[in-house]
């Protein structure tokens, strides 16, 4: 049986005091964006470093039972309606979403890492006395 070598969790930390949108939550909570890892074992159970495509990586999650940020669409690149997703209401807690962020389904690489973009909400950025804590 193989050994994780390498093991790098991404992910962001939501709730109250962090920022003034708490999603609902009366606790902060980190919620997981991305994996990279590599397994060492030599012949057919090596795996070289890097990341996970996202269905293995999602399936990696709820093994693990680490709680993901939510998938909210998956397709094409296609800006109208990315800006649709990122201005629509939070799936956590509803009211206001902060943004989206958009990640490369397979394991494409620039300069060694995974492309992840984000798109902030309009309604987020001109919302009045906002605040993050942290």
């Amino acid at each position: 049986m193989p050994a994780v070598e390498k093991f790098y969790l991404f992910g962001v930390i939501i709730g109250p005091n962090i920022q003034d949108l708490t999603y609902g939550l009366e606790s902060t909570e980190f919620r997981a964006l991305d994996i990279q890892m590599g397994l060492m074992g030599g012949g057919m159970d090596s795996i070289p470093f890097g990341f996970i495509n996202t269905t293995k990586k999602y399936q990696l999650f709820k093994w693990l039972n680490i709680a993901t940020v939510p998938v909210i669409g998956v397709g094409d690149f296609d800006m109208s309606i990315l800006q649709e997703m990122a201005n629509a209401p939070s799936i956590l807690g509803g009211g206001l979403r902060r943004g989206i962020v958009i990640t490369a389904e397979n394991e494409s690489l620039m300069n060694g890492m995974r492309p992840i973009l984000k798109l902030t909400s309009e309604k987020f950025m001109i919302r009045k006395k906002g605040t993050n804590f942290k």
